[in-house]
């Protein structure tokens, strides 16, 4: 018997909404990155056609330590978005969502699987290969299918308050606190394992995502190597321009690994501080304090099929980083 109390809130969020006949949104179990991009999407196809989006909340693949995540909760978001707690399978039954028929992706039955909305099936689900923005009511769909965002419908990255207070100590721990006197190159390199290694199989990334860890310890020094000056006629003698600190941003989970990157100069997460004691965080969290080092690093380095990379790209330039 389902309890329904989350759906009635769901449509007392919708009768106050400013704007718009609001569009219910469900979003997939993808990560942070790629569900704000598809919120993005949404939105702005929403805003073509004079309408709001109202997101609920999900679980995540990538996050399995925590419930379902809201966006509202991690970015700041425009008032034409709001977010709900109401359950996917409750707003499935009561608002007959669409499901929107691509023919290229109906053919791989894994595109379509009711696990990647968090539903157990999807017979209460209406799939159409026709899609309206202005009558349909609840959509479950991957927002990177529809059209491109317009540029005026770009929804800044902005990552609230809190996100930002612990980027700040996690930087000054390993950064500034460990230089005094003089400002430090920070290089932020961003290395996607786990669960990166089916793409890897498939050979849809044959990055150093891929590589061994020498192989990648090689990448960064090449990658790197500009970053240094000779100091004598043997050109193996290289010393900083500047005191270097590199930041390896990875998702590696491997002790041995580890320890190797640790023992080769790089940083990691273990190494970030809240104030004097190891940062103790959940995944997400981490995730998003790891987000804006990249986002904020003199230098960020990626490789391969990510949209990690594509994210942190994106808000480099909006804040004039290199990209």
């Amino acid at each position: 018997i389902f309890n329904y109390e989350e759906v009635y809130n769901l449509k007392e969020i919708i009768q106050l909404f400013s704007g718009g006949k609001p569009l219910i949104y469900i979003p997939t179990r993808e990560g942070l990155t790629s569900r704000y991009q598809q919120l993005e999407r949404m939105h702005s196809n929403a805003l073509r056609s004079n309408r709001s989006i109202v997101v609920l909340d999900n679980y995540s693949v990538h996050y399995k330590d925590l419930g379902r995540i809201s966006l509202c909760n991690i970015f700041e978001l425009p008032p034409t978005i709001q977010c709900s707690s109401a359950a996917v399978d409750k707003v499935v039954e009561v608002y007959r969502c669409t499901l929107p028929y691509v023919p290229k992706l109906y053919e791989n039955p894994n595109q379509y699987k009711p696990s990647n909305f968090g539903l157990r099936d999807l017979q209460k689900v209406n799939k159409q290969e026709s899609f309206s923005w202005d009558k349909t009511i609840c959509t479950l769909a991957y927002g990177f299918y529809f059209n491109e965002t317009t540029s005026n419908h770009i929804i800044p990255i902005r990552f609230k308050e809190q996100y930002v207070t612990l980027y700040a100590k996690a930087f000054r721990s390993i950064v500034q606190n460990t230089f005094t006197t003089i400002k430090p190159l920070f290089i932020v390199v961003h290395w996607r394992r786990g669960d990166q290694a089916g793409r890897c199989k498939k050979f849809e990334d044959v990055s150093i995502n891929c590589g061994s860890v020498d192989d990648f310890i090689t990448k960064v020094r090449n990658e790197t190597s500009s970053y240094l000056q000779a100091t004598t006629t043997n050109t193996l003698e290289m010393t900083p321009k500047r005191p270097i600190v590199t930041y390896i941003a990875t998702n590696e989970r491997d002790p041995a690994i580890l320890r190797k990157l640790e023992a080769n100069g790089y940083k990691l997460f273990k190494h970030l501080k809240w104030q004097r004691n190891i940062l103790r965080v959940d995944t997400l969290t981490a995730f998003v304090v790891e987000l804006q080092l990249m986002i904020h690093a003199d230098v960020f380095l990626g490789w391969g099929t990510t949209g990690i990379g594509h994210f942190v790209r994106r808000a480099r330039a909006e804040i004039g980083h290199p990209m």
